[in-house]
């Protein structure tokens, strides 16, 4: 079977089952991640000369298709990925000679081969060559490996993550004996930076792309382990927090049938993997009470203030905003929706909240005023 970072990151973070539900095709809900998708389907287009509306008015009728495939996008996600694709393009030029969603694909041996014949494959989002200057001022190939990020923390730490590791293994196999150095880059689309991490292929370069290389299959050996029934060991607990696949997941589930467990360390595996069920079902609340004001921000109204201009190692552009706030769905809008929803007067009899040292209760819906 073929191993890609997506799912070998999902091993990590989660558990091996949630490599089973990935390749079985367990529905999840992938809203969070629209805007980044759509940014990514422009980007592509952009730097294949093809029009853009075509590919948002199909990306809102009928979805994407490939190994990811999703189905109708919303109308306000797709316009804001749009707009997110076409600002950072303005800000960075698109490489000369760049190649756009470049396919690397080995079998067992690391030798390269077809995508459908791979042990191991991945795509980048962008690959280019540029010439630069190594420490003795001779003009060396540089191999330039970027992913694209749309979500706000994305900066330097995601520099040396399994998925930039893999890349610039692939990098190094494909292309070592052309290119005297490898640039792994991380573009944060909303920040409008680039993180970069330069791997020059000298003696201590290429050793660590060798344990890179050794890591891989250490995790790759790892995923292909089976129970008897033919799925892969499920782990329920304190890994299920994320899991894009905790609500279909049975032995998740099956965690939280028990009761009375009087065991510290199995109450706090139940609890976490509660809360990931609950992470899982919040985006259905939220649309069945989304004409109340069931979102309040933890610090006020998000203010954009631009940042200065930031230069380094790593850092190619300025910042042009700060984190927004953190939303959250109140439990006072969720019980109006159980006691008989705004219009009928009535107010949440339940999960009220105190003041302070205050007698008075607020209800968490919606602003105090």
């Amino acid at each position: 079977m073929s191993h890609r970072p997506t799912t070998m990151q999902l091993y990590l973070d989660h558990c091996p089952r949630a490599v089973d539900h990935y390749e079985r095709g367990t529905p999840q809900n992938r809203d969070i991640f629209t805007v980044g998708t759509v940014a990514h389907e422009i980007l592509f287009a952009i730097g294949q000369g093809m029009p853009i509306e075509p590919i948002v008015a199909s990306l809102i009728a009928t979805g994407r298709t490939g190994d990811d495939s999703e189905g109708p996008m919303r109308p306000d996600a797709v316009f804001e990925g749009r707009d997110l694709a076409l600002a950072w393009s303005e800000a960075h030029p698109i490489p000369d000679g760049a190649f756009f969603e470049y396919a690397f694909a080995f079998d067992g041996d690391w030798k390269p081969c077809a995508w459908d014949q791979a042990r191991f494959r991945t795509r980048v989002d962008v690959v280019h060559r540029r010439t630069e200057e190594d420490e003795d001022g001779h003009d060396i190939q540089d191999l330039v490996i970027t992913d694209y990020k749309s979500a706000w923390p994305a900066t330097e730490t995601e520099l040396d993550t399994l998925q930039r590791r893999a890349q610039a293994v692939s990098g190094w196999l494909s292309w070592g004996d052309e290119i005297g150095s490898i640039t792994i880059a991380v573009a944060n689309l909303r920040r409008r930076q680039v993180f970069e991490r330069v791997i020059p292929l000298d003696e201590e370069g290429v050793a660590l792309l060798q344990q890179w290389q050794r890591d891989l299959e250490v995790v790759m050996d790892a995923i292909d382990v089976r129970e008897p029934d033919g799925q892969r060991p499920a782990r329920p607990g304190a890994r299920c927090g994320g899991c894009p696949y905790a609500a279909s997941c049975e032995p998740a589930r099956d965690l939280l049938a028990r009761h009375g467990a009087s065991d510290t360390a199995d109450v706090v595996r139940r609890y976490i993997a509660a809360r990931a069920l609950a992470a899982e079902l919040e985006p259905h609340i939220r649309s069945a009470t989304a004409r109340w004001s069931w979102m309040t921000s933890r610090s006020g109204p998000f203010r954009p203030r631009p940042g200065p201009p930031g230069r380094g190692s790593c850092l190619r552009s300025r910042s042009h905003g700060s984190v927004p706030p953190a939303s959250r769905l109140t439990r006072g809008c969720a019980a109006r929706c159980l006691d008989g929803g705004a219009g009928s007067g009535a107010r949440p009899s339940r999960w009220w909240r105190s003041s302070g040292s205050s007698s008075t209760k607020t209800p968490r819906c919606g602003r105090r005023g």
